[in-house]
């Protein structure tokens, strides 16, 4: 399967999904110390919506700005890195049942 720019952002999606049940249910914890001072300030939703949409909005420039075989291996990292943050999300939900 060839990853897209649209598999990016379902896993954003899914990890502000993930992010927001761990932080808002199972009472965990934050490891990013920028985050966790945006959700004391602004929500968690608000500030996860917020991040996501500014860096989704800086990868995309980048996106459209790489030669063709440098964004496949670059959205290849990425997409995995957001699977691992949102299967370690999905762990610290599970442990806590």
């Amino acid at each position: 399967m060839e990853l897209k720019f649209k598999h990016f952002i379902i896993l954003n999606v899914l990890d502000i999904i993930t992010t927001y049940s761990a932080l808002t249910y199972m009472n965990a914890m934050e490891a990013n110390p920028l985050l966790s001072a945006l959700f004391i300030k602004f929500g968690v939703l608000g500030s996860l919506i917020a991040v996501k949409l500014i860096g989704l909005m800086l990868i995309y420039g980048l996106y459209i700005a790489m030669p063709l075989n440098i964004k496949k291996i670059a959205l290849y990292i990425i997409c995995g890195l957001y699977t691992s943050v949102i299967i370690n999300n999905t762990y610290q939900m599970i442990r806590v049942l």
